[in-house]
């Protein structure tokens, strides 16, 4: 039963960015929300533009430092170890792509007069699926990014580690067995 569960938790944190961007899409076309006529329509664009590069820059500056501290920190290579999955690097990867597509979509919605009607709707609802996608799978990645920092040693590294004792407990532990017969 908890394989199962693990399993349900596993697929829901995977897919939650694409669903919750379905549904918000799904419900977007249904109302036939259209903002593109708007007059701040391109600086909504110019301006996710430049936080989409300011969440890409900011995650591609910190994860060499992480790599680098890989090596020389036990913190560090504790992290990677109890990620077994390698979620953290399939996570990043998938951020930074829908990161990459949703800018590129939304530099193309800038310029989106010169194709047809219908395709025009099409990029449309693409590109505010891409923006959710986005913003959630950044949020799944620093999340999980965070929970792997703030985890709690497992039972069986707790077990691995060896019992601290002072000097003295050693010493009254010798006596002890010294004096039984």
């Amino acid at each position: 039963m908890r394989k199962i569960i693990n399993i349900g938790r596993y697929f829901w944190e995977s897919f939650y960015p694409y669903l919750i961007a379905g549904v918000i899409v799904w419900y977007f076309i249904k109302i036939k929300l259209n903002i593109m006529g708007d007059k701040n329509y391109s600086d909504l664009l110019d301006g996710l533009v430049t936080l989409i590069s300011i969440i890409i820059g900011f995650l591609g500056a910190m994860l060499p430092i992480v790599l680098s501290l890989k090596e020389n920190s036990e913190f560090v290579q504790y992290i990677f170890k109890e990620d077994r999955e390698k979620l953290f690097y399939k996570y990043m990867k998938e951020m930074f792509l829908l990161g990459v597509c949703d800018a590129a979509l939304s530099l193309l919605q800038h310029v989106h007069r010169i194709f047809l009607q219908r395709y025009q709707m099409y990029m449309y609802y693409s590109w505010i699926f891409i923006t959710i996608a986005f913003f959630a799978a950044t949020y799944r990645a620093i999340s999980y990014m965070l929970k792997m920092i703030f985890i709690e040693k497992s039972d069986e590294n707790e077990q691995n580690e060896e019992p601290q004792i002072s000097e003295n407990q050693r010493e009254e532990i010798r006596q002890e067995f010294k004096n039984k017969p």
